[in-house]
Formats: C-alpha cells, sequence, structure tokens
C-alpha cells in the first residue's frame, strides 16, 4: 500500500466532552503538526490530582482536527487512516461519522475510511484524545504521539501489518523461515 504522511496542519484544542462532536475550530486553537502532547502545552500544577506520580500534569480531553482533500484518482482505492500511536483512549471520527476508536496509547489504530469520505469537497478527520485522572504511575501524555499515514490501496489486499516471517538461519544463499504463528507460510528456503 502507498502510505501518504497526514503529520501536518493539525488543530489542537481541549473540551470538555469527549463526546461533543463540536468542529469548529476556536480562535485559540493550535496549529501544529504531529507526534504532539497537547497535555504538555498545560503546564505542571502543584495542586495536581495525580501529583508527582504523573509529574503534576493532569488528564484532560483533546481534539485534533485537520481537513483531508482527496485526489480523484484515488477513487476506486481503499483509503485507511494509520495512527501509529495515540494516546491513550482516543475516538476517530470523519466528516462526523465514528471509524475507529483505541483503549490502549501504545498501540497502533487503523480505520477504513472507504466509505466516509467524500470527493467534492474536503474532509474533516476528527481525533478525540482523553487521558483519565489518575491513569498512570509516570508522566504519560495525551495526543497523537505517533506519525499518521492515510494508507491507499486496491480494494482487495492484504491487510497491513499482517503477515510476520521470523530468520531461523542465514547463509550467503538463502533464509530458512520457518512456520510463523501469524502468518500462513510454510517454512521453506528463501532466495
Amino acid at each position: 500500500m502507498r502510505r501518504i504522511s497526514l503529520n501536518d496542519d493539525w488543530y489542537v484544542y481541549p473540551r470538555d466532552d469527549a463526546f461533543s462532536l463540536v468542529t469548529a475550530i476556536p480562535e485559540d486553537a493550535v496549529h501544529a503538526s504531529v507526534p504532539y502532547d497537547a497535555l504538555l502545552a498545560e503546564g505542571q500544577t502543584p495542586k495536581s490530582v495525580n501529583g508527582g506520580r504523573t509529574s503534576h500534569f493532569d488528564g484532560q480531553v483533546y481534539y485534533f482536527q485537520r481537513e483531508l482533500v482527496l485526489d480523484e484518482a484515488w477513487r476506486n482505492k481503499c483509503l485507511l487512516l494509520k495512527f501509529e500511536a495515540i494516546f491513550s483512549k482516543s475516538f476517530v471520527y470523519v466528516n462526523g461519522s465514528q471509524v475507529g476508536m483505541g483503549d490502549f496509547g501504545y498501540a497502533s489504530l487503523t480505520c477504513d475510511i472507504t466509505s466516509y469520505v467524500r470527493w467534492d469537497a474536503p474532509n474533516t478527520i476528527l481525533v478525540v484524545c482523553k487521558t483519565d485522572l489518575l491513569s498512570s504511575r509516570w508522566y504519560a501524555g495525551c495526543g497523537i504521539v505517533r506519525p499518521v499515514w492515510l494508507m491507499l490501496g486496491p480494494q482487495v489486499h492484504v491487510e497491513p501489518d499482517s503477515i510476520w516471517l521470523t530468520t531461523q538461519e542465514l547463509t550467503s544463499t538463502g533464509a530458512w523461515c520457518p512456520n510463523s504463528p501469524r502468518a500462513t507460510i510454510s517454512g521453506a528456503w528463501c532466495r
């Protein structure tokens, strides 16, 4: 699949409600590139509920929003959004429809957006990130903390990151790759 970086042109702003889908970007929103930890912008507070466990930062809800204009040449492609990491709880929307959610900030999240995009107008991508109070024993942050990709491929394709091979033996004539629990490829010599 072809990967296109979506790391630039995000607007970041705090919200009181993780389920409010108001997409009007406030005037004081930060124009940022990801990775971006929005919690750092809040600063530390000595009266933090978390105290020193999270370096005196409290959890909060942040919205990350950007527009995406699609190339007409991509119309018959499968379109995936791949977030390498969003900390911590996350909800992903395209044009107001939820396309994915994550509960663990250290794992990637891939969302199929093919059925949710518009071809005649810009598309709104909204990512809601939420870090709870008392959520950690150390500073964890809040936001899109790894790169974001638009992945383009044929409608029928191998799911990204679904095939893994382990090389057991490497020689000058090839590599031995035995059966892998995540792949359906039999052990074979690969040249």
